[in-house]
């Protein structure tokens, strides 16, 4: 009965953090219609140019905190975790601030290279700025909510987060006609809600003093992390910074709207890894099979390659609806960013076996390895094929990041093949989105085609549906019984 309670509280847990990413996703979905009278690609690709570089100032405080904290928060008791989160949360703060000075000073140098200085105001700028240190105060929250299974806090902040992103995206755009400045103002007002609420939910895990001994720790871990975060980041901003040169900010717009869809699904899947991770992290380190993280993820694995073959056979008229016809041309890159995020997610058991035996600085070791060379590819495939050569770079490099991290996580333990789902759903994926681009057929069609495709998939995934279906159940059986004890109470 012990360990019964203990999944219903982690589904429900899992739950709720679900339950707040639909609310941003259904926020970010309706604003787009709004927002989209007024804006198009040339404002969202200033928007995203500008964001994807304090993203990668951000990166540079972060100082391999999620490794810190996987790999200390088990074994920490009650004091030491709160010494761990101070630390980590008030460096990392500190130095965001120092490289926020740094942005500003910077930026009408790398502007200048863009050609799209002159959309870009003094207070755009600020702002953008003022997004780095909160962005980080969320994140290092985001990282103890995660390692210390609270996503029912974590899901409370992204709520709040949406929810003030909408309204002030909202007041700016139609009462204040503010223009492009409207998105900055929505963001910053969203992470200003998530760095406060971080804080005040946190507040008894804080205190105003930073341990020797985690900034030491920190210290040995941030060589190597903060090269493979600032690779990352820095791939995602170069992408912007080619594009806008030799293509002009409205390929920025129309790539960054395409990689909405994957954020979206990212975050419908994060509610997932929130529950299960340290699920994960504890079957790592007791040598277990991973049955359940296997069985879980398979049938997240399923669901995303529905809405894979959903957006190959209608992501065409998906965007056109919901952006005034503006952003139709992103309707090709969807299905095979979804395919992506399908890669993304592979090798649960062996990321988790890596974590768990405290040895995540191999992650970051195998993100430079791969990264590096995908930033260099950029500056080569992208003027000649634009975001073409984008989408092959990230495929190629997550793919071999995925193997090496396979191959490594086996010299410490075996590892089960539980990426069946993911393999199947690329294929599919990508089949159909090819025969769709070169048959081109009618409306019609495409909705027979699609009916027989989520048929098969529902065959061959009827199992992992099976377990989708147990689990929802087990939660509305548990919210009947937990009313009528309080009924009976």
């Amino acid at each position: 009965m012990k360990s019964g309670s203990k999944g219903k509280s982690a589904f429900h847990l899992g739950f709720r953090y679900f339950s707040a990413s639909v609310i941003q996703g259904v926020l970010a979905f309706v604003a787009l219609p709004f927002a989209t009278t007024i804006l198009g690609p040339s404002e969202y690709g200033v928007y995203a140019l500008v964001t994807s570089f304090s993203l990668l100032v951000s990166a540079f405080a972060d100082l391999g905190q999620q490794i810190l904290f996987a790999g200390h928060y088990g074994a920490a008791d009650d004091a030491q975790r709160k010494s761990l989160f101070s630390s980590a949360i008030i460096s990392s703060f500190i130095l965001a601030c120092v490289l926020a000075l740094l942005f500003v000073l910077l930026w009408n140098q790398l502007a200048a290279y863009t050609g799209a200085e002159s959309a870009i105001s003094e207070t755009i700028l600020w702002l953008a700025a003022a997004s780095i240190p909160l962005r980080v105060a969320h994140t290092t929250g985001n990282h103890f909510f995660n390692v210390s299974g609270r996503a029912d806090l974590a899901a409370i902040l992204i709520t709040g987060q949406a929810v003030a992103n909408f309204v002030v995206l909202m007041f700016s755009l139609f009462i204040l006609d503010l223009q492009l400045l409207s998105l900055f103002l929505g963001n910053i007002s969203g992470l200003l809600v998530a760095a406060l609420g971080t804080i005040i939910l946190l507040r008894k895990s804080l205190t105003v003093a930073i341990g020797k001994f985690w900034l030491m720790e920190l210290f040995k871990i941030a060589p190597a992390t903060l090269a493979a975060s600032v690779a990352e980041n820095a791939r995602a901003a170069i992408e912007n910074l080619v594009l806008t040169r030799f293509l002009g900010v409205n390929i920025v717009g129309i790539w960054t709207h395409a990689r909405l869809y994957h954020a979206l699904l990212m975050q419908g899947t994060n509610p997932i890894a929130y529950v299960m991770w340290p699920k994960a992290l504890e079957e790592a380190r007791t040598g277990n099979e991973f049955e359940l993280v296997g069985r879980v993820w398979n049938a997240v694995y399923v669901w995303l390659v529905v809405a894979g073959i959903f957006f190959a056979f209608f992501g065409g008229e998906i965007i056109m609806l919901l952006t005034n016809g503006k952003f139709v041309d992103a309707a090709i890159w969807v299905p095979l960013l979804i395919a992506y995020l399908l890669l993304q997610h592979a090798g649960k058991a062996a990321t988790a076996t890596v974590y768990g035996l405290k040895k995540g600085v191999w992650t970051a070791h195998f993100r430079i390895i791969t990264l590096i060379p995908s930033i260099v590819a950029i500056w080569f495939l992208v003027p000649t094929f634009g975001i073409g050569g984008v989408v092959t770079i990230m495929f190629a490099e997550m793919f071999v990041f995925r193997l090496l991290m396979g191959h490594r996580a086996r010299r410490l333990r075996r590892i089960p093949f539980q990426d069946r789902w993911i393999l199947i759903g690329i294929l599919l994926i990508l089949g159909i989105h090819l025969l769709i681009f070169v048959a081109s057929p009618t409306l019609a069609v495409r909705g027979l085609l699609f009916v027989v495709a989520i048929v098969g998939v529902m065959i061959l995934g009827r199992r992992e549906l099976r377990d989708t279906i147990s689990q929802l159940r087990r939660l509305f059986k548990s919210d009947e019984d937990s009313a009528v004890a309080r009924l009976g109470g």
